[in-house]
């Protein structure tokens, strides 16, 4: 009786949680979280400015980047070979 009481009451509660998620696409022209540098700037083009320098938040370790276009505020890293950088964070600061 227990069991089935059980199994009743996460029908009823635990379905709707599993399906009513909804999906959101955080990309900005094709250019999301983990893309490599070299995308970035073949899909958005040449930033308004570039910084180099720092460390980013969570990861002392490697090396940031951060470049600026308009509405948005791109930060990188460094990967562990040291040879590419890669989108860690995006800002979006204008609708268009």
């Amino acid at each position: 009786m227990k069991r089935l009481l059980f199994i009743a009451l996460l029908l009823a509660f635990g379905l709707p949680l599993g399906v009513s998620g909804k999906v959101i696409d955080l990309r900005v022209k094709g250019v999301e979280i983990g893309t490599r540098y070299r995308t970035v700037l073949r899909k958005l083009g040449k930033p308004l400015s570039s910084k180099n320098g720092g460390s980013y938040p969570c990861d002392d370790d490697n090396r940031m980047m951060t470049l600026r276009y308009p509405g948005l505020i791109i930060k990188l890293i460094d990967e562990d070979e040291r040879k590419y950088f890669f989108v860690a964070s995006m800002e979006v600061t204008s609708r268009r």
